[in-house]
């Protein structure tokens, strides 16, 4: 058909073609009447008649019933009631107690009661209406009215009901219909349906996808019709099988004998078939309420084209190859190891969990890629009407049964084509599905399953223990990020796009994870491909979109501040420290030799250094520089960083600050360290003792060097001071540190004798004053500014601090 896509027309057009379709609408082709779907409708009443004759349904008899069928039975009504067109001279009484036929050959005979209509009706013993329909069919001789007055007929015969006629006539009429309706069904079903009949095809279907035997396709078949109108029983016998439709949904006798008469199963077999154990149960295929899923009603009603009942298909490629996205981890080696070798005999369940966007489901990708064998992933992009269910526990539960069945069919697929099933965002499945069942539908799978999950905290431990294999996956550090980057560069042909120090930037300033950089460089390159923006504008690009995914997902952003010196020039000359640097750097470096050789499985083996000191005096930009020394990562952690306002929420982020500085081999460095190490002696609460047992104990377990800053070394813990290896003091400037320190920041201009005597001056101080004075004119930047400027640094300063309140 030709869609007209001119919007331009008039609505007196608009309905003129409407009336012109309409005119058409004879033309349409109508289905065939007779196909799988009604045939078995039509085998389910002969079963309910033989046992219920009283069951049947007029007016649904009536509408199932071809034209032949339909016009003996009217004539047979016809000839039934005539002689209720007639007065007769005898009135039958007792007709109740003589036999039916005897008392239809008297109730026809007998005289009028005295409320006779006007036509002379027998209206005692049987509606006016029903008389008039009769007798409209007699008298019409005319093809088209005739026609008329059969459809007439029909229709007050399908709305009579007991109260409409005296009972044995009544009965009379039901019995007619039903014995009608039994020889159209019979004769109807010997026939059978076109060989290529496309409901039945789509039954086949049904049976193959699914493996299902005889008798268990039967009882879906049931399941799937029972809803239908064309199954409704007669409404005042609707109490003797107890749902309209032949539908109950208890586990008790009735429900069981309903499905057995019209399926005739034995109450036995029928347990079998809806039981826990069975194949339909097994596969999801039955709900609480013993209703199937959305997507196989819809595929054998004709709705669908059934792809939503294999639920699975083909994963994207990988766009990072296993090498450059977890090549050096141990963990996922191992991993790739254990799918190379599995035999497919037993079940391999692995869980790969944690941040979401850190990589898990790329590494699926990748190992599969690595396997070169393809990579099944189970649908998460599911229609809602597939789902269906209105209250939100129902819908989750059906979801949840439609992964699961997802699985089975992939399970089944990879028996002749070998590969992974992947299970992205199984938080449902794993979190919330019944523990029993879960466990033994483990078992029953012989293809290794990956199932990605970003929460696992609801999930049983019994659940967990049947996993073969797990690896967590923690927020990237700076250079993770940096290398997936420029796998994502790579892998979009885009390694011109940024350069290294813009690289360096992003990844520190917006620390996204994987799914973040890749959207980024993706959208950016599309834009440039299409003429949209400019190269030269591709990193401004990329920030923004990583600015805003960063929002969005309520991630921290960072600073590059955070991994470049403050200072210009930076060097340890001119401070004033306790203790000697050479000797430090020196240990530093020894240790560094060590700490490249250290394997994951060795024992604990940390520097820890304690730099403390008045602020400002230079603590942090010792770690820095130290870190640019070995040329090592810096995680630099505040106290903002790591207390939390929840019972374990300090602890646990504590320990997760030493899990990246180990796996990263990073450099751990605590600044604003005293809340986390005071003396516990002087503790009121439990949580500010156990947060100091943490990072105790993470210091003694750690693989690498941890640095943590004070301002107040004697409020420290004892037992923290002891576990520090090394101690430096900073102190305030000396005059010959604050010539130094000037000549740093103010190279163009003489530090005055007066600046030198300054007591308590600090490099921070420097620092705070050039950034005030950096944009100024240089003209403005004299001696004499500077030194004011440093003067109202030092009325900041309270130069009684570290005392305690009280006496």
């Amino acid at each position: 058909m030709t869609v007209n896509t001119n919007s331009n027309i008039s609505s007196t057009k608009y309905f003129n073609n409407i009336h012109s379709k309409l005119e058409k609408g004879g033309e349409i082709k109508r289905p065939d009447p007779v196909v799988f779907s009604s045939l078995k409708i039509l085998e389910y009443w002969i079963r309910i008649l033989q046992q219920n004759p009283e069951c049947i349904n007029t007016s649904v008899a009536i509408r199932l019933m071809d034209e032949s069928h339909t016009m003996k039975f009217t004539e047979d009504v016809v000839k039934m009631f005539i002689p209720l067109l007639k007065k007769k001279g005898s009135k039958a009484k007792n007709s109740r107690k003589k036999s039916d036929a005897e008392a239809l050959k008297a109730l026809l005979n007998s005289d009028a009661d005295d409320d006779d209509d006007d036509d002379g009706f027998r209206t005692d013993i049987c509606s006016g209406t029903f008389l008039r329909a009769i007798k409209r069919f007699v008298d019409e001789d005319k093809p088209d009215c005739h026609v008329k007055a059969v459809n007439n007929l029909l229709k007050v015969i399908s709305n009579t009901d007991s109260d409409d006629m005296h009972p044995t006539l009544f009965q009379e009429l039901q019995r007619t219909i039903g014995e009608h309706f039994t020889n159209y069904a019979m004769s109807t079903i010997k026939k059978g349906v076109k060989k290529n009949d496309s409901s039945f095809v789509r039954v086949q279907k049904v049976k193959d996808t699914y493996r299902l035997n005889d008798d268990e396709l039967e009882m879906l078949l049931y399941l799937w019709l029972r809803d239908s109108p064309d199954l409704e029983i007669q409404e005042s016998e609707r109490s003797i099988l107890r749902h309209r439709r032949f539908r109950d949904n208890d586990n008790n006798v009735n429900s069981l004998m309903n499905i057995a008469r019209a399926t005739g199963f034995s109450t036995e077999r029928i347990t079998e078939l809806l039981g826990k154990n069975s194949a339909l149960s097994r596969l999801n295929l039955l709900s609480d309420n013993l209703d199937l899923p959305n997507e196989v009603c819809k595929y054998l009603s004709g709705y669908s084209d059934g792809a939503q009942m294999k639920a699975f298909s083909a994963a994207e490629p990988a766009t990072v190859s296993f090498e450059q996205l977890q090549g050096k981890n141990p963990d996922a080696r191992l991993l790739l190891t254990m799918l190379k070798n599995h035999d497919r005999k037993s079940p391999l369940n692995v869980l790969l969990y944690g941040v979401p966007g850190t990589g898990k489901t790329e590494l699926a990708k990748a190992l599969a890629a690595e396997l070169k064998v393809p990579l099944w992933e189970v649908s998460i992009d599911v229609d809602d009407e597939e789902i269906g269910g209105r209250r939100l526990d129902s819908r989750n539960n059906n979801l949840l049964q439609y992964r699961l069945r997802a699985v089975t069919l992939a399970d089944w697929h990879c028996e002749k084509n070998p590969g992974i099933i992947l299970v992205d965002e199984a938080d449902m499945v794993l979190n919330f599905g019944e523990k029993g069942s879960l466990n033994h539908f483990f078992e029953t799978l012989h293809t290794p399953v990956i199932w990605i999950s970003n929460k696992t905290g609801l999930v049983e431990d019994s659940t967990r223990r049947r996993f073969d294999f797990s690896m967590a996956f923690k927020p990237l550090a700076k250079d993770e990020r940096l290398s997936v980057l420029n796998s994502v560069l790579k892998a979009q042909e885009a390694e011109s796009l940024l350069t290294d120090e813009e690289k360096l930037k992003l990844v520190v300033e917006y620390p996204a994870m994987a799914g973040g950089l890749t959207l980024a460089v993706q959208r950016t390159k599309s834009l440039i491909d299409c003429g949209a923006t400019g190269a030269a504008d591709s990193y401004k690009t990329v920030a923004r979109i990583l600015k805003a995914h960063t929002q969005l997902m309520g991630i921290r952003n960072g600073n590059l501040k955070d991994v470049e010196s403050h200072a210009p020039n930076y060097s340890l000359e001119g401070l004033n420290i306790e203790g000697s640097t050479q000797e430090i750097m020196e240990v530093v470096h020894n240790y560094d030799q060590v700490w490249n050789t250290l394997e994951e499985d060795d024992a604990p083996n940390s520097l820890n250094i304690l730099l403390y000191g008045p602020p400002g005096t230079g603590k942090t930009e010792f770690v820095r520089y130290m870190a640019r020394a070995l040329g090592r990562n810096l995680i630099i952690k505040r106290a903002s960083d790591l207390l939390g306002m929840f019972v374990g929420q300090t602890e646990a982020q504590i320990a997760a600050a030493f899990e990246e500085a180990n796996r990263t081999k990073s450099i751990l460095f605590f600044d604003e360290a005293d809340s986390l190490l005071n003396d516990r002696a002087g503790a009121f609460q439990n949580h500010e003792v156990s947060k100091v047992n943490e990072l105790l104990t993470q210091m003694e377990n750690f693989k690498g060097i941890f640095v943590a800053a004070t301002n107040f070394e004697k409020h420290l813990d004892p037992a923290s001071s002891r576990r520090f290896a090394l101690k430096l003091g900073f102190d305030y400037l000396k005059p010959a540190g604050v010539r130094h320190i000037w000549n740093v920041f103010f190279p163009d201009t003489v530090c005055p004798d007066s600046v030198a005597q300054i007591p308590m001056l600090t490099p921070g101080d420097f620092n705070a004053v050039n950034g005030r004075l950096r944009y100024f004119p240089t003209s403005s930047k004299t001696p004499d500014r500077i030194e004011a400027e440093l003067r109202k640094e030092l009325r900041c300063k309270d130069d009684k601090a570290g005392r305690t309140m009280g006496f």
